[in-house]
Parts: structure tokens; sequence; C-alpha cells
């Protein structure tokens, strides 16, 4: 399990190198889907496999802050275009 939310936390600073930040321009649906859509399915099948209250409720935590941080940036882009 804690592989998958590595692998995930890896995927999701990737996309924020390059394809989600604003300096890129609007994200395509693609570059979502890889770098947001694959992380958060990544942490809920940890979730799903997740046998302690604890680590359920960090990965939910995780999700909640990987869809935060990408409406905020969806949000700073479409501010500043």
């Amino acid at each position: 399990m804690v592989l998958l939310q590595l692998l995930a936390g890896v995927a999701f600073g990737l996309g924020l190198l390059s394809p989600l930040t604003p300096s890129e321009g609007t994200p395509r649906p693609a570059d979502l889907l890889i770098f947001v859509g694959g992380p958060v399915l990544l942490i809920a099948t940890a979730f799903i496999f997740s046998r302690r209250w604890q680590a359920r409720l960090l990965a939910t935590a995780e999700i909640g802050a990987i869809l935060a941080a990408t409406s905020w940036l969806l949000c700073l882009q479409y501010r500043t275009s």
C-alpha cells in the first residue's frame, strides 16, 4: 500500500513539474487524466485494500490534497488567462 501511495505522489509531482502548472498553459484532458486521475486511482486502490482506519484516513486526505491542489492550479490558470 505504501508503494502505491509513493508512486501516486511521484506521478502527481511529475505533473506539477510541467503539464499542470499555469506557466505551461491550460492542461489538456489527457494531462489531467494521467497526472491527476492516475494518482487518485492508485491511492483509491490503496484505500480499498487497507485494513486499518488510519491508513484509510490518510488515503482520503491524500486524495483530497491532490484534488485541492489541482483545483487551485486550474482556478489560477483560468483567472490569469
